[in-house]
């Protein structure tokens, strides 16, 4: 397991050769060489960047794949509609997803949430503004992320969907609106089956502050999709007119 961090600020391992002239050296020298990493996260190759240009390469996108409305890629990419959606109650207005949670990208992103990388989300939302641009996003009045539960901050650093409704504030001007909130102590979704998922999503939201009308709400990775319909039918039921959902990864 690669240490919180250790690569990406490791030195350099290059030292110069026997007899050369050292101030001439020292002139040629990048000093982010020193703090920047020296070599690709995913592939180990010696890059100038936390990940080489050969891996974001292979990061697949969702846009254009599968399901026209969800980007399922179990149906043709011809599908209006498939059943992964078809089964949600509250349907968004616009739905996009960055890139599909597998290899080089689910690589990566394990890192940023689970090793300390957390600075790196924005050279994986980078290349997936192009998904969250396929949304009408000057219509929208703001970008709400979703909460974490109290236990959840104490255990983790940062949440990511904040982080990632902060970097696309940063990229689009929209407003970080963080109008709904989720109960103390409330249980997390990962482990639950899709049924337990949605019952216990019901549970988890509330109103915070009443919001305006266009919401983007914003997750890192798309799953069943039963916790951004919860916040949907919070919102709808605030007299919210038009819901969007962006997810940097959305799981295959």
């Amino acid at each position: 397991m690669i240490p919180p961090l250790g690569r990406w600020f490791a030195k350099t391992r290059e030292s110069g050769p026997a007899g050369s002239k050292w101030p001439g050296r020292l002139r040629q020298l990048d000093p982010l060489q020193w703090v920047a990493p020296a070599d690709c996260l995913l592939c180990g190759r010696s890059v100038r960047g936390p990940v080489c240009a050969d891996c974001s390469g292979l990061f697949q996108s969702a846009s254009g794949k599968g399901c026209r409305r969800c980007a399922n890629l179990l149906v043709s990419d011809h599908a209006l509609s498939c059943p992964w959606c078809c089964r949600l109650r509250d349907l968004p207005d616009h739905l996009a997803c960055g890139f599909y949670y597998r290899h080089e990208a689910a690589t990566l992103y394990r890192l940023i949430k689970f090793e300390g990388y957390w600075p790196l989300m924005k050279h994986l939302l980078e290349p997936g503004m192009h998904a969250f641009f396929r949304i009408p996003f000057l219509e929208y009045d703001g970008l709400v992320p979703v909460p974490e539960p109290f236990v959840k901050k104490m255990s983790r650093f940062f949440n990511p969907s904040l982080l990632l409704a902060d970097l696309l504030c940063a990229r689009t001007g929209l407003d970080v609106l963080p109008v709904v909130g989720i109960r103390p102590f409330s249980r997390g979704q990962v482990g639950l089956s899709y049924a337990e998922r949605r019952a216990n999503a019901r549970r988890r939201f509330f109103l915070r502050r009443a919001p305006p009308e266009r919401l983007i709400l914003v997750d890192d990775v798309l799953t069943t999709g039963a916790t951004l319909e919860a916040m949907t039918a919070v919102l709808r039921a605030a007299k919210v007119r038009r819901i969007a959902w962006f997810t940097l990864l959305r799981t295959p």
